[in-house]
């Protein structure tokens, strides 16, 4: 039977995917104030996890309580996870730029379903590979045009810094989706984001340059809003909706990221919007509508496979 495309975990994944699109337009108006990338992360993050532990005890705080020592130190390795990849992604970005870095951070929705396959000792359905493709045409056509490629060194460490990042990133919802099923999605979300708190300060010497303390007002309303709209609302509900979806196809619907990213810049920017990158908003819009099954297919199209053996 197809997905509805009104369930609630989709509704939360896409509402996620929304809110961290937002994440790039927070930060660009931040920068236009004089902040520098490393105070937005810094602050970023020191105002993020309070607002998840707040956010996390008036929801479920009986929950906090009865994690058991082995799921804390579980979610805390998941947050390392997200650590790993969001250095992994500030590295390639400084040495091959945005738009390169994003086509294969991209990536880790394939990689998921690659490795649930292998985990199943299944083929991967095929409508999921299909929306893959159809999506991740789109996201070429959309950012993959501005991309400037090499064969220098330091483009090539990018290109491995952006894999990184993809791994990692996929290995974190990976984790993720486990132990939320097992535990909870909020208290998943409380833990993770602490051990990405603990960890980011002790390592922070050695992947932030010093911070700058000239921070506007203006600036820390920007990154504070950056911090909730951005990050502690939406991880919230990502994982709530990867706990009912799974991590798969939560993962093939975040590639609408970049695209409401575009539309957001266009929106509240006043970028420009070109028609390339409508008609890859429409090559992913037409993924996403394979995945969801509102483009009907071939019942044999949309089947999984049996065993490999």
């Amino acid at each position: 039977m197809a997905a509805s495309r009104f369930d609630p975990g989709l509704t939360l994944v896409l509402t996620a995917t929304a809110g961290l699109a937002l994440k790039s337009v927070f930060a660009k108006l931040a920068f236009d104030t004089g902040m520098t990338v490393d105070g937005v992360l810094a602050l970023r993050m020191a105002i993020a996890v309070p607002v998840i532990w707040a956010g996390a005890m008036v929801v479920r705080a009986s929950a906090l309580r009865g994690i058991a020592p082995g799921d804390h130190l579980a979610c805390a390795g998941a947050g390392v996870l997200y650590l790993v990849a969001m250095i992994c992604d500030l590295q390639a970005i400084a040495l091959i730029g945005a738009g390169l870095s994003r086509v294969i951070l991209f990536t880790f929705p394939l990689i998921i379903v690659l490795a649930e396959a292998i985990r199943e000792g299944r083929m991967p359905a095929p409508s999921r590979i299909l929306s893959f493709v159809l999506s991740y045409a789109g996201l070429l056509v959309m950012i993959g045009a501005d991309a400037d490629f090499g064969t220098t060194a330091a483009f090539l460490e990018g290109i491995a810094w952006a894999f990184g990042c993809a791994l990692s990133y996929a290995a974190f919802l990976l984790a993720g989706q486990g132990l939320t099923r097992r535990i909870g999605s909020v208290p998943f979300t409380a833990v993770s984001n602490l051990g990405v708190l603990l960890a980011g300060t002790a390592l922070m010497p050695l992947w932030l340059d010093p911070i700058d303390a000239q921070a506007t007002l203006d600036g820390v309303i920007w990154t504070a809003l950056m911090a909730v709209v951005s990050t502690a609302v939406p991880v919230f509900l990502l994982f709530e909706g990867i706990r009912r979806l799974g991590a798969q196809r939560a993962a093939l619907v975040s590639l609408l990221g970049p695209v409401l990213t575009v539309i957001a810049a266009w929106a509240f920017l006043g970028e420009t919007l070109t028609p390339m990158q409508v008609a890859g908003f429409a090559g992913v819009l037409m993924g996403i509508a394979v995945l969801e099954g509102v483009v009907p297919l071939p019942p044999r199209f949309r089947s999984v496979p049996g065993t490999t053996g």
